[in-house]
């Protein structure tokens, strides 16, 4: 993003003890501090990509690839001081060196991935290296979407007659949600700990990325299972009613035993609601390609061989 004259500030603003309170800051790198209720990411570093200039906060995007919306006050810049190392590796490695002819050691040319979303519908062009991991790949991924939807935020707000008519902030923004990113190519999820080069990835190959919306907590983990798994919690209850009716398990007036052949016929016909109940639950899986269903196959809407 391409600040105003009047707004841009030089590479050194980042000092020690400073605190992240201007958009301007967006794409330094900050540590997670002083965070009472989610004690469990204080210490974690990521990049502000977002700022929101009405409900004064940051967005920040971890290196686990969790979004997060925080306050100034839980932001800490990383000083010079800690980059220093770095700074001095680059600069040892930035000098010239002597080669001769090329060997199979030499670094392969990075790799150019076209990752596409469905919803919204559109594409980004992202460079990285083939030895990199796919969670590296995510994570640029992240960041170039989310610095581009802030772009259109502000274009939005700009372009608005009055507050009412600005845009709300979305749901991933929010501290109760989290942003999980998942990316499919020829219909199989891309495991984050795999290399590129391993997953037959190559210049030209297009990735579709998921974007997975959902609330933090345990107890929005278990209504996402439920929900999920509902059929087939269904089916197995149904089988042990049916199996305790006919083996007389239940008993009394209003539950007479069953006679044989109908006793045989329900201890065979009940264990098939069991299949049926985890066909169902495959139908509400949130992932792609790896599915319950692992006999069902779709063909992918657009492979590497056919570019």
């Amino acid at each position: 993003m391409v600040l105003p004259p009047e707004k841009a500030v030089p590479d050194s603003v980042t000092v020690p003890g400073q605190l992240v309170t201007q958009p301007e800051l967006i794409g330094k790198r900050v540590r997670v501090i002083g965070l009472e209720a989610k004690p469990e990411y204080n210490g974690k570093l990521g990049t502000v990509t977002v700022w929101d200039e009405t409900r004064q906060r940051a967005g920040v995007l971890l290196d686990s690839s969790s979004r997060l919306a925080l306050k100034p006050a839980n932001l800490e810049p990383l000083d010079s001081a800690s980059s220093a190392p770095a700074a001095r590796i680059a600069a040892i490695l930035a000098q010239p060196v002597e080669r001769g002819e090329p060997s199979a050691i030499d670094d392969p040319p990075p790799l150019l991935i076209i990752v596409e979303s469905l919803n919204p519908a559109r594409g980004h062009a992202i460079e990285i290296g083939a030895s990199e991991t796919i969670g590296a790949l995510k994570a640029r991924y992240a960041q170039v979407f989310w610095s581009a939807r802030y772009a259109q935020v502000l274009w939005g707000r700009a372009e608005a007659a009055g507050p009412a008519e600005r845009l709300a902030p979305n749901m991933s923004e929010r501290e109760e949600y989290e942003l999980l990113v998942r990316l499919v190519h020829d219909g199989a999820e891309l495991p984050d700990d795999a290399r590129l080069k391993e997953c037959g990835l190559a210049t030209g190959s297009r990735v579709i990325a998921m974007d997975l919306r959902q609330r933090k907590g345990v107890a929005a983990q278990i209504g996402r299972q439920m929900g999920r798994w509902w059929p087939l919690l269904l089916a197995i209850l149904l089988l042990l009613l049916l199996v305790g009716e006919a083996s007389g398990a239940v008993t009394g007036a209003a539950h007479p035993v069953c006679n044989r052949p109908l006793i045989i016929f329900v201890l065979l016909a009940a264990p098939l609601l069991v299949p049926y109940g985890l066909i169902l639950s495959g139908r509400f899986q949130l992932e792609t390609g790896y599915r319950v269903l692992w006999f069902v196959h779709h063909p992918p809407l657009m492979t590497s061989d056919d570019l």
